[in-house]
């Protein structure tokens, strides 16, 4: 069977919601996965939906409490998360082509080169000045940057499009306070739980040193974040509009 009509087949329960045209947009688009953790179940939605250019840049090795919700298992546990998830992925399309990184992103020249190769950039790196410099190099050529969140028993998802949109994120430290920058800017509406659970979050964090994850807010940090690049892809994403909030309560 040839490669055409094998991509028709496993596309073809996406009629009526996806027709020919953006399927072809889709098949022709590459995503830049910068951080293969929480973007792993992306990925994987992603090739289901029928991308099949994938960059996937990571230097970070998977850990057992990575299993909760990203797309690994036991038996991926210290192997590095951008070589695993290119294995996983190619299992279920071996058509696709993928760019393999297995190193942390630290250079503005091989951060550039990856941007320019993209369409799109998921960038879901820690906070911090890596995770600032790819938004600023991919603003810079003009490509849209996904920053999805996991949130309790939801998930944000930040669509950048432009300098001004990315000035607007603020220059906090870390994801609880950037939540709750956004909220106060009133670009984002918090569920209530999240408004009264967010310091105490915060407090534990400081403690820990790693934030409270739940598998729920990947799957749906996921769902949204294919959605918004089908938007994208069909013209369907209002301009105005740079982020998204969906909790359990709304879907």
């Amino acid at each position: 069977m040839n490669i055409d009509k094998q991509y028709k087949q496993k596309s073809s329960r996406n009629y009526f919601f996806i027709g020919d045209k953006l399927q072809s947009k889709i098949r022709r688009s590459k995503i830049f996965f910068a951080g293969c953790g929480l973007s792993s179940q992306i990925a994987h939605l992603s090739v289901r939906t029928g991308f099949e250019n994938f960059i996937f840049a990571d230097g970070d090795v998977v850990e057992s409490s990575n299993l909760n919700r990203q797309a690994f298992n036991s038996d991926d546990v210290g192997a590095n998360k951008a070589r695993i998830l290119c294995n996983k992925i190619i299992q279920i399309n071996p058509s696709c082509k993928i760019t393999l990184v297995d190193h942390m992103l630290q250079a503005d020249e091989e951060i550039a080169n990856l941007v320019r190769q993209s369409d799109f950039v998921i960038n879901t790196v820690d906070y911090g000045g890596v995770s600032k410099l790819i938004n600023s190099i991919a603003v810079s050529f003009k490509k849209v940057v996904l920053l999805p969140l996991n949130v309790g028993f939801g998930a944000i998802l930040i669509v950048v499009r432009n300098s001004k949109e990315l000035s607007e994120l603020g220059e906090h430290m870390n994801e609880i306070t950037q939540i709750q920058h956004l909220h106060l800017s009133k670009k984002l509406h918090l569920s209530e739980y999240l408004l009264k659970n967010s310091d105490r979050i915060f407090r534990e964090y400081r403690i820990k040193k790693y934030y409270p994850q739940l598998g729920i807010a990947a799957y749906l940090a996921s769902s949204i974040t294919v959605r918004a690049i089908i938007n994208l892809l069909d013209g369907t994403l209002p301009e105005e509009r740079n982020s998204f909030y969906y909790d359990l309560a709304s879907l």
